[in-house]
């Protein structure tokens, strides 16, 4: 699977470095690897020379996202999955089209320059690249604002939004072309990603900085572990899959007042930060820190006020503009 980076490149707020004496997220390098899109390097409109990369907003950016691109994958875990859950049900997924997704979780510094505030007074875990603990309207608000910001700039692609990944985008880039239990296998192993081993009682510890474990084969750091990270599915995770295979699912069930989580937290033992694990909380909680979220970059699918209200799992193809 071949992939192409998004840089997003937010200018820097005067108040927002004396707030924690922020910085920016981890850098790293944009890939030289080729999309079989070819996406062009963009700056609002303008197509420039790279056909590599994406550029939003300037020199001074630090929230990077990279393209991932369509295809299929077994989502859930095999019956034979140590520590596997029942509503795992494996099925066959296919994702129609490409999406931009982060390559950090976003941190505190990142949401406060975009916000204006943090999400939680005082802050749980403060640190400048620590994940920000948010609820998911708290990460829905951010999504929202961004959007807000980067049309404004005239900096947004056509067509497209900044949104929560659904379950099934989460899991796609989580596995980044694997089927094992981890990215890296089907043992556990420490040195890949921050959780509990051995087990000792939850909410111990606390969140480490981004991009401080090495990322997967597509470039995504922190999948497992660190913090539950918010995705748009409005379901519980007690709720399995429906049966069959799907395109483009995501969950639209009525009334509903939980939402998905994925990838486990620093304090959870290592079956909850497999590929597979499904968690669900309230979309208003975040009391321990241990929620956040990466943002996606997609097309035009409708936020979630306007989805039907279905005691279903919807399934709906998204065509890019012309």
């Amino acid at each position: 699977m071949k992939h192409s980076l998004f840089l997003i490149q937010i200018a820097s707020i005067s108040f927002f470095t004396a707030y924690l004496n922020l910085g920016n997220a981890p850098a790293s390098e944009v890939s030289s690897r080729e999309s079989k899109d070819s996406h062009e390097k963009v700056e609002g409109s303008k197509i420039l020379s790279n056909p590599k990369s994406y550029l939003v907003g300037g020199q001074n950016g630090n929230l990077e996202l990279i393209w991932v691109e369509p295809g299929t994958f077994m989502m859930g875990s095999p019956e034979f999955e140590w520590q596997r859950d029942s509503t795992e049900n494996q099925r066959r997924v296919t994702l129609t089209r490409g999406f931009y997704l982060g390559k950090y979780e976003v941190t505190q510094a990142q949401y406060f320059e975009v916000m204006g505030e943090l999400p939680r007074d005082p802050v749980k875990h403060p640190g400048k690249n620590i994940p920000v603990g948010a609820s998911w309207e708290d990460a829905m608000a951010f999504c929202k604002k961004l959007t807000e910001m980067e049309a404004r700039a005239g900096r947004l692609p056509e067509g497209m939004s900044f949104q929560l990944p659904t379950e099934a985008e989460w899991e796609y880039s989580c596995r980044a072309g694997t089927t094992t239990v981890y990215w890296w296998g089907n043992d556990h192993d420490i040195t890949k990603a921050h959780y509990q081993f051995p087990f000792v009682k939850p909410w111990k510890g606390s969140p480490k900085p981004v991009g401080q474990f090495p990322p997967n084969p597509w470039g995504f750091h922190d999948m497992h572990g660190n913090v539950y990270e918010w995705c748009d599915d409005h379901t519980v995770s007690s709720r399995p899959y429906p049966s069959g295979s799907a395109t483009d699912p995501v969950a639209r069930y009525a009334g509903e007042s939980s939402r998905i989580q994925r990838g486990g937290s620093f304090w959870s033992d290592a079956s909850q930060v497999r590929s597979a694990h499904r968690h669900s909380h309230p979309l208003t909680d975040n009391p321990y820190g241990d929620k956040g979220f990466r943002v996606a970059l997609k097309y035009g699918a409708p936020p979630p006020e306007a989805l039907p209200d279905l005691n279903a799992e919807l399934e709906f193809i998204i065509s890019p503009p012309n």
